[in-house]
């Protein structure tokens, strides 16, 4: 299994928070930034884990505090989305792998489940959280989401998809052949998630729900201040 972290973005939203470093380096506690604390959760449950991170801005603090992770840089992390990162992870894809947010700090045993199910694909699903607007929302028909977007209503929506995903190294095929196609047209503007909603007629995107275990995705200082608090949590 392979493992591959995004932290190309700039994460605007924290401000002066992230003036000088990546939000994956936010500190979560004494001594383990996000970045820290996915690294060691991935270890606890794979000691030989392969992990990678697709670095972008101010990349060489990346490399300075997490030397022992295999860096992928993505030159476009100002003027594309993270399509393009999950695009440049293509040839480095050699076995079935798990696709994480660098900005996503979750229980434990959300990766665990992810571990242990059966080969196939899955997104991670929070199947308890009341939805909003800015959600990456997922609507799921026959046991497969078919749909993924912050456009969903959130009363048609069936939960969010919370940045972490596994993927069979045939259905990335996929996935990078449409991407592939999608920057071609000038879509890289675009979410990977709109990628996954275009080929969820062949590929199927089983759910996995979190059932009420904590996470949260770092985007503002009041996600950060959450994500401080659920930390200590996880290790009580």
């Amino acid at each position: 299994m392979q493992y591959f972290i995004l932290a190309a973005g700039k994460g605007t939203r924290l401000k002066n928070l992230t003036l000088d470093k990546p939000k994956a380096l936010l500190e979560l506690r004494r001594n383990e930034d996000i970045l820290g604390f996915q690294k060691r959760v991935i270890r606890e449950f794979d000691e030989s884990a392969d992990i990678y991170v697709v670095t972008g801005y101010l990349a060489q603090t990346i490399r300075e505090k997490h030397p022992d992770l295999t860096e992928i840089y993505n030159p476009h992390f100002e003027d594309m989305n993270n399509i393009y990162s999950v695009f440049i992870m293509r040839d480095f894809v050699k076995d079935d792998f798990i696709l994480l947010n660098g900005d996503t700090v979750f229980h434990p045993l959300i990766l665990k489940k992810l571990l242990t199910v059966d080969k196939g694909t899955y997104c991670v699903v929070d199947n308890v959280k009341i939805l909003g607007i800015e959600e990456m929302k997922v609507i799921i028909r026959d046991d497969r989401i078919i749909r993924f977007g912050k456009d969903i209503p959130p009363e048609d929506a069936h939960g969010e998809y919370i940045g972490l995903s596994r993927f069979t190294q045939s259905d990335a095929d996929v996935l990078f052949a449409k991407i592939e196609k999608m920057l071609k047209e000038n879509n890289g503007h675009m979410w990977y998630e709109n990628a996954y909603s275009r080929i969820s007629d062949r590929v199927r995107f089983i759910p996995l729900f979190t059932d009420g275990l904590l996470w949260v995705e770092v985007d503002n200082e009041s996600d950060y201040k959450k994500a401080r608090e659920i930390v200590w949590k996880f290790n009580d």
